[in-house]
């Protein structure tokens, strides 16, 4: 598998599928998918998810509001199951 698809589940972009190959940066000050429906919540650059060496990551980027992935808020960088 060389890619993903993210669902987005909440925000204006909610609804929304992304087919993602490798990385997809997500925020404000991003081209394209990665703005998420213009959502006022993200920072410039928020967050960074990839997928490498079969593992999906999501890192944080030192946006304001942090980056959940469920339970986790302000992690770095975390895998995702």
């Amino acid at each position: 598998m060389d890619g993903f698809l993210l669902q987005i589940v909440l925000g204006p972009a909610a609804g929304t599928q992304i087919d993602v190959q490798g990385e997809l940066l997500i925020g404000r000050h991003v081209d394209g998918l990665g703005q998420l429906g213009d959502d006022p919540d993200l920072s410039r650059g928020h967050a960074l998810i990839s997928f490498t060496h079969g593992q999906l990551t999501i890192a944080d980027l030192g946006s304001t509001n942090g980056t959940w992935y469920l339970y986790w808020h302000d992690a770095w960088q975390a895998p995702v199951s």
